[in-house]
């Protein structure tokens, strides 16, 4: 259980209850006197837990280790030569682990977070103002952050002339996103794209686009991080020539301790391949020639939206758990400017009436689903 809570509301740590965990306040704390020495957690000790979309409706406690985390950490910001000086606009919130980057990679390196308001969190204009006040040096987010971001400076031009590296993972990159930011910022801001899974410490992979991308739909996967490594395997588990798609697994490092108090998914998803430990996946992708990687998609039922992983198991059960539901069907839909929507097709039970049903099953689901999941619209068959 938890042991200590920090927080300044006493509610937050359960009030006077007697099992009630120990309360910190930050402002108690600041009066206490400087440790000695810092404390140092063995590399193998967990660091983090971020839960991630189950298909039986249950989200997935991903833990991760200090040394797994410090992996992908150390990796990019040395790419980036990350210090002091740099600022970085943290846009996404603790639960998604874009900001585990934002917090151990910057603020761990010397550098500063810039926090949005409550309320600001998808307000473009804003973060134009936010980035030009604060001199923010470093973006990272989901591509269609930054799409946003740059959409917003045709109307308010040269406000991103801080701006030298911008981070974008959690979906495809676009093709035309680079030409477009170095038009908005600056020519030498550079763009880098990366990828990976939750269960591997962020990020187990990166491209930097410097270019065009001639004979790609979107930016390549790129290749693997240092002390990290992927396989494209196919169905026997053998690895795959170039050109020939597979199961994409990541090994090394960054790898997950496992699935908090669930060993039988651990072992179904960190796998022994040639005496070595792989995480599965479950996305599909290919080798290039030259050991770039691209990704292609997924194998199962799991959707990405927004950078959110999601299952759509998940989605459904929350919806039939509402009563008179007999099936809930999720799926994603195209939208407006090739943006994609999750949308929810519920079937009612015999005898009840539609409209209602409808009705508490959307509630239902937002009370059990995180903002993210919630469908864009729910339909009546």
């Amino acid at each position: 259980g938890i042991r200590l809570v920090i927080a300044d509301d006493p509610a937050a740590a359960g009030g006077d209850e007697p099992d009630a965990p120990a309360l910190l306040r930050p402002a108690d704390a600041a009066a206490e006197e400087p440790l000695a020495e810092p404390v140092r957690p063995p590399v193998e000790a967990l660091a983090y837990v971020i839960h991630t979309s189950g298909s039986t409706g249950e989200p997935k406690g991903v833990e991760i280790a200090h040394d797994a985390a410090w992996s992908t950490v150390d990796a990019v910001g040395r790419m980036l030569e990350i210090g002091p000086g740099d600022r970085i606009l943290a846009l996404s919130a603790l639960d998604f682990d874009l900001s585990v980057f934002d917090v151990l990679g910057v603020l761990g390196a010397g550098g500063a977070l810039v926090i949005p308001e409550e309320g600001e969190e998808r307000d473009a204009p804003r973060w134009l103002d936010l980035v030009h006040e604060h001199g923010v040096t470093l973006w990272d987010t989901v591509p269609m952050l930054l799409d946003m971001l740059l959409v917003a400076t045709d109307d308010r031009p040269g406000r991103l002339g801080t701006l030298r590296a911008a981070l974008v993972s959690g979906d495809r990159v676009g093709t035309d996103l680079h030409g477009r930011l170095i038009r908005a910022a600056e020519p030498g801001t550079r763009l880098v794209a990366l990828g990976g899974a939750t269960e591997a410490a962020i990020w187990s992979n990166a491209w930097e686009v410097d270019g065009p991308l001639d004979g790609w739909a979107s930016a390549p996967y790129g290749r693997p991080l240092p002390d990290q490594a992927f396989r494209v395997l196919d169905a026997s588990g053998r690895d795959c020539p170039d050109w020939v798609p597979g199961e994409l697994v990541i090994g090394g490092r960054g790898l997950a301790r496992g699935y908090r108090g669930d060993p039988a998914r651990t072992s179904a998803a960190f796998v022994e391949l040639d005496g070595g430990r792989w995480y599965r996946t479950g996305d599909t992708g290919r080798y290039r020639p030259g050991g770039i990687l691209e990704f292609l998609g997924r194998t199962d039922r799991q959707v990405k939206l927004g950078g959110h992983r999601m299952e759509l198991g998940e989605i459904e059960a929350a919806h039939a758990a509402s009563p008179g539901v007999r099936r809930a069907i999720a799926l994603v839909v195209d939208g407006t400017a090739g943006r994609k929507h999750l949308h929810v097709a519920i079937q009612p039970d015999d005898g009840h009436d539609g409209a209602a049903v409808l009705a508490a099953a959307t509630a239902t689901a937002a009370d059990r689903l995180p903002a993210y999941a919630v469908p864009h619209r729910a339909h009546l068959v």
